[in-house]
């Protein structure tokens, strides 16, 4: 192989790895296949309440939850949660967590679309 194919090889090889090296993360990287997810709905900003039960009618097995590992997410950052639980390693029926969360107000979606001029 040629010097020139040769450095033509390593520019490549630079120019690409230079270019992946400043990419843009994912914004989902805050997410990590091996969890599971529960999706909240909020309709209105405001401080949500959500008991032990309400998770149980979800699907989710009651067992499966630390109160001490629950996390909250808006936008892909954490929200501050208040746990309410009798035992700090179980989550059962009475227990429960408040959050504070804005409806969702379409503004990230906003970016994808044009104005659409009105008709008359």
């Amino acid at each position: 192989m040629s010097t020139v194919n040769k450095r033509i090889i390593y520019q490549t090889l630079f120019l690409f790895l230079s270019l992946t090296a400043f990419a843009q993360t994912s914004e989902n990287s805050w997410i990590v296949s091996t969890q599971k997810y529960l999706k909240i709905t909020v309709v209105e900003d405001g401080i949500y309440k959500v008991t032990g039960e309400e998770i149980a009618k979800s699907g989710w097995g009651l067992d499966s939850v630390n109160p001490e590992k629950l996390q909250l997410f808006y936008h892909g950052q954490e929200v501050a949660i208040k746990v309410s639980t009798k035992n700090e390693n179980s989550f059962v029926s009475t227990d429960s967590f408040l959050f504070y969360s804005q409806k969702n107000d379409g503004s990230r979606d906003s970016l994808l679309y044009r104005k659409s001029e009105s008709v008359s």
